[in-house]
């Protein structure tokens, strides 16, 4: 197979997004909501089904990996920061917590007291301190 440059950038990228999505698909089937507070999908899958999910996935990666090597084609390294990757996901739950703030919250109608104004603010604030600490625990040194 002779590909130009730009014809095995494309078949790597498509691989590398395939490759994602395939991750996806392993996860969902361990998604039993044990760690997350609200689950995303439904535990309809027997464990015999997922055995064959997960074995036909690891005989797709193998394929990958064998047209791969038979055309000379290397996978880049990693070039994403997992720190970063960290540090970005916390400030955008950080960002998300600040939306409901009672000065963002009106946007979505009047607040009913400012007893219910006060305490939101107190959730959102406890909310985001516990994102801060979660930052600082794992990242000592974080701005």
């Amino acid at each position: 197979m002779r590909l130009n440059d730009n014809q095995e950038r494309h078949l790597l990228n498509t691989l590398e997004h395939v490759d994602k999505l395939l991750c996806d698909v392993e996860r969902i089937p361990s998604d039993h909501g044990d760690s997350r507070l609200f689950p995303e999908y439904l535990r309809d899958l027997s464990p015999r089904e997922h055995a064959r999910l997960s074995e036909g996935i690891r005989r797709f990666r193998a394929k990958v990996a064998r047209l791969l090597q038979a055309h000379d084609l290397e996978i880049a390294p990693p070039r994403i920061s997992a720190r970063k990757a960290v540090m970005t996901a916390l400030l955008f739950a950080d960002m998300a917590l600040e939306e409901l703030s009672p000065r963002r919250m009106r946007d979505y109608g009047p607040i009913s007291s400012q007893e219910t104004s006060m305490e939101l603010e107190e959730v959102v604030d406890a909310l985001r301190v516990a994102i801060r600490e979660i930052r600082d625990e794992l990242l000592p040194g974080s701005v």
